[in-house]
């Protein structure tokens, strides 16, 4: 089998593409992995093929979206926000996976890729679609008003007809949808066709990478550390995030590791009890957390149910406040800080509330156990093969529990 997979947005969408396409080729298949130019570093040191598909995606373009996303919390405004700045990059994402396209067998891609749905059109190559969650399915009606009005001008252009749902029942593949969620966390609607699978989390094993000496030392050095990461979340001016990070954890008395994440957030911080660094795999660094305080982006926070240890969710925008719902409602965290109301003394004391209770933990470790024992990404490539099986006629039943 030889396929090309595609995502649109930020690492959390990139990273389940790439532990499928990774997954994929330890089963002998082929590989090719279309993302914007600023994956393509990071892509090819897993030594994946990489097509460049998309603009580089700018700094200040981010940080613009998200900060407008921060300010307006409606949903079809984000939905608004998030298509007019990627609309105008497809016509080139189509052509380019269009070429991509020629000799595979097979397209799977995000829903918010929307040259995915438009080249299987073109072209018949089967498409499977793979979610993160279901939420663009909960957006309502103003959403679809909203993502079809701006979508189907450019679908127009290519000689495509109208969609009524693109980011919604008509992103969704009519073979086989891919959703890359807990099954303790999404439980199958009575309405899903049967075509729509619930596999379990993707995670990525980045067994190649290996820990500065300095970040090693770090976490053996003392009592276990706060993580804090914020993802890709940019901010206007991350001065004022990275001074309130501070001093909340001197006010707590803790040990922090800080990500800087695409915000640069930690940059400049001097203290003995604090170290910031880039990019190190959560597989890695949340074990060795006491507490993860992060933004509760879809893969960080699978990443840290995955950890056994209990979280601090402060969400930002879009679905995070979503799951740190699910993190609250599953026990694995005791408290969540909308990031418009944080600041040092009340982080501060939800850091020391949350090391202070065995509740969290005790809840934490449990359902790491049980999101450990799923294999997503393994399920998802057996469906894969099944699906390429019936085309073929030769139709093996799938092994996976879902």
């Amino acid at each position: 089998m030889r396929a090309v997979l595609s995502s649109l947005g930020s690492n959390g969408d990139a990273q389940p593409m790439l532990a499928l396409a990774a997954e994929l080729r330890r089963s002998g298949h082929d590989a090719v992995v279309a993302l914007s130019p600023n994956f393509e570093r990071r892509v090819k040191d897993m030594g994946i093929d990489f097509v460049r598909t998309g603009p580089v995606l700018p700094e200040d373009a981010i940080r613009s979206v998200i900060t407008a996303q921060m300010q307006n919390r409606r949903p079809a405004a984000q939905v608004r926000q998030f298509l007019e700045a990627s609309l105008p990059s497809l016509p080139g994402m189509y052509r380019s996976l269009l070429q991509t396209c020629q000799n595979a067998d097979i397209l799977i891609g995000s829903p918010y890729q929307l040259a995915c749905r438009m080249v299987h059109e073109s072209t018949s190559i089967p498409y499977v679609s793979l979610h993160l969650s279901q939420f663009a399915e909960l957006g309502g009606r103003e959403c679809q008003v909203v993502s079809a009005g701006l979508i189907n001008p450019y679908r127009k252009q290519e000689g495509l007809p109208p969609l009524d749902d693109p980011l919604g029942t008509d992103g969704r593949s009519t073979e086989l949808a891919l959703y890359a969620v807990s099954r303790h966390l999404l439980k199958v609607p009575p309405q899903w066709p049967t075509h729509c699978k619930v596999v379990g989390f993707f995670f990525l094993e980045e067994q190649a990478w290996q820990p500065t000496v300095a970040l090693r030392e770090f976490c053996e050095a003392g009592e276990a550390p706060v993580v804090i990461t914020f993802g890709s979340v940019v901010y206007d001016d991350p001065k004022p995030v990275t001074h309130l990070l501070r001093d909340a954890v001197e006010l707590a008395g803790c040990r922090a590791i800080i990500q800087n994440g695409w915000g640069g957030v930690g940059n400049g911080i001097v203290s003995d009890g604090i170290y910031t660094c880039g990019y190190a795999p959560h597989s890695w660094l949340f074990p060795k957390a006491a507490l993860v305080v992060h933004h509760g982006g879809a893969g960080t926070t699978a990443s840290t149910f995955r950890s056994g240890v209990p979280s601090l969710i402060v969400p930002h925008t879009l679905d995070q406040p979503i799951w740190a719902e699910f993190a609250r409602a599953k026990g694995c965290a005791r408290s969540v800080i909308p990031f418009s109301h944080l600041n040092s003394a009340r982080l501060a004391a939800t850091i020391k509330g949350s090391l202070g209770s065995p509740q969290i933990y005790e809840a934490a470790a449990a359902f790491g156990d049980q999101i450990r024992q799923e294999r997503g990404v393994e399920a998802a490539r057996e469906l894969l093969e099944n699906l390429m099986d019936s085309r073929r006629g030769a139709f093996v039943p799938s092994t996976s529990n879902v």
